[in-house]
């Protein structure tokens, strides 16, 4: 008999007892990196395009700044067309009239310039 008051005290002071998950406070936190949409380049007239979208005015201009700054330094220029928070980036070889893989290393410099700014 006494074995069974024992057990009988334990189950009740357990149950007498917050759970856990009672204890510890859950709430919803905005996450500390901002999520990068995977779109890929398109073909449209044999140019490569690309729509950017910003969060910010700063973080367009940033990434606006340094793809003109990087195409001065290679010489290959791109069209651009700018509205609001988005940039649609348009690049071709214009003497040819089709996209080389020049064109693609200034693409994939799009994208890692497109990942630094969207960090301001």
């Amino acid at each position: 008999m006494k074995g069974k008051n024992l057990l009988k005290e334990y189950v009740n002071s357990f149950n007498s007892q917050k759970n856990f998950l009672e204890t510890v406070p859950i709430e919803a936190k905005e996450p500390v990196l901002p999520i990068i949409p995977q779109e890929k380049w398109s073909s449209v007239a044999g140019a490569l395009t690309k729509k950017f979208d910003f969060r910010t005015i700063e973080q367009r201009n940033y990434f606006l700044t340094e793809i003109l700054c990087f195409e001065a330094e290679r010489e290959q220029y791109a069209s651009y067309v700018i509205r609001e928070n988005n940039i649609i980036v348009s690049v071709i070889t214009k003497h040819i009239n089709a996209t080389t893989e020049r064109d693609k290393e200034f693409a994939r410099m799009c994208d890692q310039l497109y990942k630094c700014a969207i960090y301001i």
